[in-house]
């Protein structure tokens, strides 16, 4: 239940981080990016599954969307794609051996936001940053951008 309710959080969210930045960065350089799951009536539609469907089947993660494409459409990705391992996009970026992207990033942050500095700052967003990473990343994004309007 609690990873459910995290999943809708970050989905709610997702628009006022992942979506705006992408849509930023790939127009500057003329380019449009389209995100067929982001659809309202897909995602009303996801979150009222039952809890059961959405979790991992044999530790595969999204097992009813992979299979829903495997029956729908035979032979449009290939197995060795479609059933991989599910992998985060920043980790595959990653070109530390040790640490992935993401671990570097939240360490980078902490060295940089006091704990006393974080939950001051962190209260003048909505939705507030719920980890010094994302308020490091929502510093940068309004130094470039500018503030995002509730």
């Amino acid at each position: 239940m609690e990873g459910a309710l995290e999943s809708r959080r970050l989905v709610e969210q997702l628009y006022e981080f992942d979506v705006l930045r992408v849509d930023r960065t790939t127009a500057a350089h003329g380019l449009e990016v389209r995100e067929p799951f982001l659809d309202k009536a897909f995602m009303q539609h996801y979150h009222n599954l039952p809890t059961n469907i959405k979790c991992p089947r044999n530790n595969i993660e999204k097992y009813h969307l992979r299979k829903a494409i495997a029956v729908t459409y035979p032979g449009l990705l290939p197995d060795e794609i479609l059933w991989r391992q599910k992998e985060a996009f920043s980790d595959g970026v990653s070109s530390f051996k040790k640490k992935s992207w993401v671990d570097e990033l939240k360490d980078y942050a902490d060295s940089i936001i006091s704990d006393k500095e974080f939950e001051e700052e962190r209260r003048l967003y909505t939705p507030m940053p719920m980890f010094k990473d994302a308020l490091y990343i929502r510093r940068l994004y309004n130094k470039h951008y500018g503030q995002i309007q509730p």
